[in-house]
């Protein structure tokens, strides 16, 4: 088994990145999974239903809104930020 860490994460300044150092003790290829947690995010949920014309069916989406929040001023109110749909499913009756 290979041994792998994370040797540091910086952000370069005027990028909208991250960068990721990592080190390990032989080589070869490895699964990884990557997560971390984002600031100055609000999100809402939102869902809809749509019955079937027989109503025997129900299709349930659910869409999530990331917004960014504004760092200036004593309120750090929502700036506008892009709708995600983030995954729906169907249900039978």
């Amino acid at each position: 088994m290979i041994d792998v860490k994370v040797l540091s994460v910086s952000y370069p300044p005027n990028e909208a990145a991250l960068i990721w150092s990592v080190g390990s003790s032989d080589s070869g290829s490895v699964r990884v999974r990557v997560s971390y947690l984002l600031g100055n995010l609000s999100k809402s949920f939102n869902y809809r239903a749509v019955a079937s014309k027989d109503e025997t069916s129900l299709t349930l989406s659910q869409y999530m809104r990331l917004q960014k929040l504004r760092q200036r001023g004593p309120s750090a109110a929502p700036a506008s930020g892009p709708a995600l749909a983030n995954g729906s499913s169907s249900r039978s009756a």
